[in-house]
């Protein structure tokens, strides 16, 4: 079968791999779509870890069931569309037990530890059907690209759940590309008002052409802090997220929030480049909330599935569909910070 192979750092490549094994236990399945994600670039550039074999990436995956093992699950049936999170956990450390599944000590992950989407099947294992996030998708008018969404949709449910937004709020958020884009799209649907920066123009007019509601700053050329301030009555805001590998972001969140406000640090930062450096008085004395945001609970998978199946959040605009074969030239562009004018994110499909 046909699939996108990672070899070393920027090194994707199209090859002709053997189709997977169908085991005893678990599930084939015909890849209909897989998204692109932020962390597959940052492993594109990166390379494999030490004595890591080639690897098919990609973990926002879209499919559907062609084959079962023979003691594989009867409530798939051969048909059945699914949506898959990222995520394998162990189901046995502190974390698993305690239901914080996306803090396991020791969870594997699609496409980074066992071979992921961009091919034109994967198989569902055991461990992945008993300890992974496998969610039906069972209206067929949801296209299976925009069903790729589920996985980082359920990612940003996730901390707007823990940080309860609602009306009473005035949200931050900075980074315009997918994640940003999702994470103004929920505020709103939770009732927040929401401020979208960014320092690239043109990913900013892409994400006013999505989002369309809020304010939107860029960056580059205005002062988002004076822009809050104006906005706040110079309090603040509420809660601020940076959906961006940025240390200058995350030192500025700090700034942009009122007393007793919640800063998010949602986007990792590179290895090796991950200390950064805030005013830790404006923390003590006004008494801030800095908290991490990472990954999501199965049911988040699900419960993105059913939001987007209810077009809620209104986010056809988001994918653009290209051949799985195109992988290594959007990874040269993208990963090189060379963007789609008119695309914010880009599905593979097989």
């Amino acid at each position: 079968m046909r699939a996108a192979v990672l070899y070393g750092a920027k090194d994707l490549r199209i090859a002709d791999i053997p189709m997977p094994t169908v085991g005893q236990f678990g599930l084939l399945l015909k890849i209909e779509a897989c998204g692109v994600c932020g962390s597959d670039l940052r492993t594109w550039r990166e390379g494999l870890a030490p004595g890591r074999d080639p690897l098919v990436m990609g973990h926002e995956i879209v499919g559907r069931v062609v084959e079962r093992g023979p003691e594989g699950p009867e409530s798939y049936a051969e048909g059945a569309r699914v949506v898959l999170g990222a995520d394998i956990n162990c189901g046995q450390c502190y974390y698993c037990q305690r239901g914080l599944y996306n803090l396991c000590i020791g969870k594997k992950i699609l496409g980074r530890d066992v071979p992921g989407g961009y091919a034109e099947y994967i198989w569902l294992d055991k461990q992945i059907l008993e300890n992974g996030i496998v969610c039906p998708v069972t209206d067929e008018h949801l296209s299976s690209s925009v069903a790729t969404l589920a996985e980082p949709l359920a990612s940003v449910l996730n901390i707007h759940e823990r940080l309860h937004t609602g009306p009473e709020h005035v949200v931050v958020i900075i980074g315009s590309g997918p994640m940003g884009c999702l994470h103004a799209k929920v505020a709103q649907m939770r009732g927040a008002f929401t401020i979208l920066a960014d320092i690239d123009v043109k990913r900013l007019e892409i994400a006013q052409q999505l989002i369309k509601h809020g304010m939107f700053v860029h960056s580059g050329t205005q002062n988002l802090l004076e822009s809050v301030r104006r906005l706040t009555d110079g309090i603040g805001a509420d809660i601020a997220i940076v959906a961006c590998s940025s240390k200058s972001a995350q030192r500025q969140a700090v700034e942009l929030v009122k007393k007793r406000g919640i800063v998010v640090f949602f986007g990792g930062l590179p290895k090796g480049d991950s200390i950064t450096q805030i005013d830790a008085n404006l923390v003590h004395y006004g008494e801030v909330t800095i908290t991490g945001a990472f990954s999501y609970a199965p049911w988040h998978v699900c419960s993105a599935i059913e939001l987007l199946s209810s077009e809620r959040l209104n986010v056809q605009g988001f994918v653009q569909e290209y051949p799985l074969t195109d992988a290594p030239e959007i990874f040269e562009r993208l990963g090189g910070g060379v963007g789609e004018a008119d695309v914010l994110k880009p599905v593979l499909i097989p």
